[in-house]
């Protein structure tokens, strides 16, 4: 079918791309966020969390996320020695214009706690 070629494919896609390492499943053990990058919610309170910086300002960001459950994405943006968080309209992307540049931190999680496979990338 159709519906499972697709599945498929991105089956296969997501075994090939860099892979979230663990442990990261709390803010101060962030991994590094490559351009692209693959991961697992292996377990009902698994949270995987990124850090990735903005070098030059301004700019245009997109964090998008891909999953094949209800993962979503929340973020923060250092100011000072504090994180504020990001607004953001979607549950499952960040697409902003950064005036100031900066370092940012996200986590990944699953309000079910459903496991699941996702993919994260980001334009900067």
């Amino acid at each position: 079918t159709p519906d499972a070629a697709t599945d498929a494919g991105r089956d296969a896609a997501t075994k090939t791309l860099k892979r979230e390492h663990e442990s990261n499943d709390a803010f101060f053990k962030p991994n590094a966020m490559p351009d692209k990058l693959g991961g697992t919610l292996a377990s009902a309170n698994d949270e995987d969390w990124f850090t990735w910086d903005l070098e030059s300002a301004p700019a245009n960001y997109r964090l998008k996320l891909e999953a094949d459950g209800d993962a979503r994405i929340l973020m923060w943006k250092r100011v000072g020695n504090q994180f504020g968080i990001v607004a953001q309209k979607s549950t499952t992307e960040f697409k902003n214009r950064a005036s100031v540049k900066g370092s940012y931190l996200f986590a990944v999680y699953s309000p079910t706690g459903t496991k699941q496979e996702y993919t994260i990338s980001l334009e900067r």
